[in-house]
């Protein structure tokens, strides 16, 4: 979405128990934002505004939780299926 490291400062991070929802704001390089995140469907998306000082254009990026595993090594089994550890 900017095309370097950047620093994310004032989040503040709310959970919604009856919704499973995570909503937040925060601000970026001057810029506001907001997340949202549904646990249920581990899905969510973050919008921030795209020029500083801030305008009605808005930069969307839309995320899901991914598991990454880590690569198979010696300690681990194979049953002929699957990789176990």
């Amino acid at each position: 979405m900017f095309g370097s490291v950047i620093k994310i400062t004032g989040f503040f991070l709310i959970y919604i128990p009856n919704y499973r929802l995570f909503h937040g704001p925060f601000q970026v390089e001057g810029r506001i934002g907001g997340m949202i995140y549904f646990e249920d469907i581990k899905i969510g998306l973050i919008a921030v505004s795209a020029d500083y000082p801030p305008t009605d254009a808005v930069k969307y990026s839309c995320f899901s939780e991914m598991i990454q595993l880590s690569a198979p090594n010696r300690n681990d089994v194979y049953d002929g299926l699957r990789l176990r550890n």
